[in-house]
């Protein structure tokens, strides 16, 4: 009489790719790490690199961009 379950393969290769598959889509650290702390601080670096005069006329012209696209 033969077994059905697992197509053949014994229980313990099933299970590592069982924990493998896991593994793959749980968060890592360096995608946490990357999102809470690496991104914030790119963030604020670029705020402060860019000075206020090109920030005021890049505001100003997404403003103009946006009052032409609502008419």
């Amino acid at each position: 009489m033969r077994r059905c379950n697992n197509s053949g393969k014994n229980s313990r290769q099933t299970k590592s790719n069982a924990t493998t598959r896991r593994r793959r889509h749980s968060p890592s650290y360096r995608r946490i790490l990357d999102d809470m702390i690496i991104l914030p601080l790119a963030f604020l670096l670029v705020k402060v690199i860019i000075s206020e005069p090109v920030m005021k006329e890049c505001r100003f012209k997404a403003e103009q961009e946006l009052t032409r696209n609502k008419k």
